[in-house]
């Protein structure tokens, strides 16, 4: 991991404790925890001329932490580090085989959800918003090529995201399995031609799927 890659997750772990030591301070109930999990995600917006976007599996780790503010509502700050791509295939008016990219993004993500428990139920719905600090881009094309795309992409993407989960209740550390879905709200590509001649166009945004598993500690004061 990088040395700006490793501040980030850093910085996003420091607020994180912050947050959690307040609201510690001001008697409400907390859980901390850790989170990993599978997406599946995809390009969206204006394709390159004759080629499709397909999904890609990636994956994310990290740390959450929920912050009760009343009984059935909690905030939720969640540092991670995401890898996202997606799979470019090009038509070259065969069925096969056809040219095709590889892209792998990687970023470090701080998403601030609100989880909204409905009858204090074991079932919940999430929504909230997150910004996603890219640290790594590369494409890789059909020779096996790889080269490094981060200069393709913007530095930052700002996402909306919204989930629905199941908490499996237990004495010391519950456990929360939640399908969540991710938009972008911004176009997150820069085109440069230059890297292995690549067509990427001008508007594309991220969307796809999450599945994510944690464990959580609760606290209460």
């Amino acid at each position: 991991m990088k040395a700006g890659t490793l501040r980030m997750v850093v910085t996003g772990c420091r607020l994180l404790v912050f947050l959690l030591c307040v609201s510690a301070s001001a008697g409400a109930e907390t859980r901390f925890g850790g989170t990993a999990g599978l997406n599946w995600s995809t390009l969206r917006g204006d394709g390159p001329e004759n080629a499709n976007y397909n999904r890609a599996l990636g994956f994310s780790v990290g740390l959450v932490g929920d912050i009760a503010l009343s009984k059935d509502i909690y905030l939720s700050v969640e540092p991670m580090y995401v890898r996202r791509g997606t799979d470019i295939s090009f038509d070259v008016g065969e069925d096969e085989p056809r040219d095709s990219l590889e892209a792998r993004l990687d970023y470090v993500d701080c998403l601030v959800m609100v989880k909204v428990l409905p009858d204090n139920g074991a079932t919940y719905v999430s929504s909230g918003l997150g910004i996603g600090f890219l640290t790594k881009a590369t494409l890789k094309d059909t020779r096996g090529e790889e080269a490094d795309a981060k200069n393709l992409f913007e530095n930052i993407d700002l996402f909306v995201a919204f989930g629905v989960g199941f908490m499996i209740p237990a004495r010391s550390s519950p456990v929360t399995v939640e399908l969540r879905y991710q938009q972008s709200l911004l176009s997150i590509s820069e085109p440069n031609p230059s890297v292995l001649n690549s067509d990427l166009v001008p508007r594309m945004r991220f969307s796809g799927f999450q599945l994510r598993v944690a464990v959580l500690f609760p606290r209460s004061n």
